[in-house]
């Protein structure tokens, strides 16, 4: 049996010193070759969507190009299923897990109003269409706080055929009934963050042994590195004008780089504060 976790990335990473972690390199169309297997490879995959759906253009292109191993997992660059000495799971763990289930997800608090954006909406409409006896259970779900998240998973790669095929007909259907494009870079993602809904929707309804597993976050998100490493050079050289405009800026098209996922160390946060107090004392 051969078993394969795929590590979703949009910038170059380091992967667990772990056989069977592999780099996937998502939205390949619309970006340089990092030298990592890609998600634009072969005539069917919709890499250049991936400001839509982030990680899942790499699910996608596994479902219709990935046929080399009998376990697939998805993780993040820096978002791992992790074992109890709190380190990357391994292939013998994964298949120990899945002896006696059908899917291993994560588990994580979810946040409240989330049904408030139209996207909740439009999925609900298209699963009313295409899938009308999982209706109930994706209405049970958007009122639970309880739900996988990250769309972290790993399947045998004919049940993850299978979910693929049930995922991207919702979502495909729901985009075809609401406009993504004026919203910032964060919002754009929404196909993403309900597709995190929509798993544990296709788990419930279709009666899945799900095996829970506790996700590790490695580290701080990219952007954020980047954007804090540009703020404090600007900063040390007093240039806080240009510092605060920056920030703002970067703010107005990705307001997820504060949250704690992003900025684990509340680092962005404190920088803020710093550039908010250094304008009002030039005011």
């Amino acid at each position: 049996m051969k078993t394969e976790i795929f590590v979703m990335t949009h910038k170059e990473c380091l992967v667990p010193d772990v056989p069977g972690y592999i780099r996937l390199q998502v939205g390949s169309e619309l970006h340089d070759d990092l030298g990592y297997m890609r998600d634009n490879e072969g005539d069917d995959h919709i890499s250049d969507l991936n400001m839509y759906y982030a990680e899942l253009t790499g699910l996608y292109w596994l479902w219709k190009n990935y046929n080399d191993a009998d376990i697939i997992g998805l993780c993040h660059y820096r978002r791992y299923f992790i074992n109890d000495e709190k380190k990357p799971i391994t292939m013998d763990e994964v298949e120990k897990m899945l002896a006696d289930s059908d899917i291993i997800v994560t588990e994580a608090e979810r946040e409240k109003n989330r049904t408030e954006n139209p996207m909740y909406k439009a999925v609900e409409e298209a699963i009313k269409v295409l899938y009308p006896d999982d209706l109930e259970a994706y209405k049970e779900s958007c009122n639970n706080l309880i739900g996988t998240f990250g769309n972290m998973l790993v399947m045998r790669k004919s049940d993850l055929d299978k979910y693929c095929e049930w995922l991207f007909s919702v979502l495909l259907e729901a985009g075809e009934h609401i406009d993504l494009t004026r919203c910032d870079m964060y919002h754009k993602k929404m196909p993403a963050i309900v597709a995190e809904e929509l798993l544990g929707v296709y788990v419930n309804s279709r009666g899945l042994r799900a095996k829970k597993c506790k996700a590790g976050l490695f580290g701080e998100k990219k952007e954020t590195t980047e954007l804090k490493e540009a703020l404090k050079l600007l900063m040390k050289q007093d240039r806080y004008a240009e510092a605060f405009e920056l920030y703002n800026g970067v703010m107005k098209q990705r307001p997820d780089l504060t949250l704690p996922d992003a900025d684990p160390f509340g680092e962005l946060r404190k920088i803020e504060k710093e550039l908010m107090s250094k304008m009002r004392k030039e005011i």
